[in-house]
């Protein structure tokens, strides 16, 4: 089955200005925006092109956020990294309409970056990875 490659970044101030949206074209299925002062998130799609999940990056407090989309035996997983060299999953194995957060202690004047998949099992075969997101603040 064709892949569709569809990719956009909104980057949304915090006050009543309009939204400023950049296309972005990718090989991977991913949508990546900004929601919130500090949150970021990406959309991680299945082979047929649907929203499969989401993972969020907050910054106030260094969580994640991982939601799960679809009814098809994957887990949706947040695949992170500092510029310090930590790494690190969150995992949502709750099925599908659940949603998970993952509260890490990073260092506040460092950046991370994060990535979206679909797993088969905690440690099953990966699906349909999104690319990188940016360097994000942490702190």
């Amino acid at each position: 089955m064709a892949a569709i490659s569809v990719a956009s970044i909104v980057v949304t101030t915090g006050s009543a200005q309009a939204a400023d949206s950049v296309g972005v074209s990718t090989a991977d299925n991913s949508e990546v925006s900004a929601t919130a002062a500090g949150d970021w998130c990406q959309l991680v799609y299945d082979y047929a092109g649907d929203e499969a999940g989401e993972a969020c990056f907050v910054s106030y407090g260094d969580k994640f956020k991982v939601s799960d989309f679809r009814a098809d035996g994957m887990r949706v997983v947040a695949d992170w990294e500092t510029d310090y060299g930590r790494t690190g999953e969150c995992h949502q194995s709750g099925g599908s309409g659940a949603v998970g957060y993952c509260n890490y202690d990073m260092r506040e004047d460092s950046k991370v970056r994060f990535r979206v998949l679909r797993r088969d099992g905690a440690e099953g075969t990966d699906h349909n990875r999104t690319q990188w997101s940016p360097w994000l603040n942490i702190g």
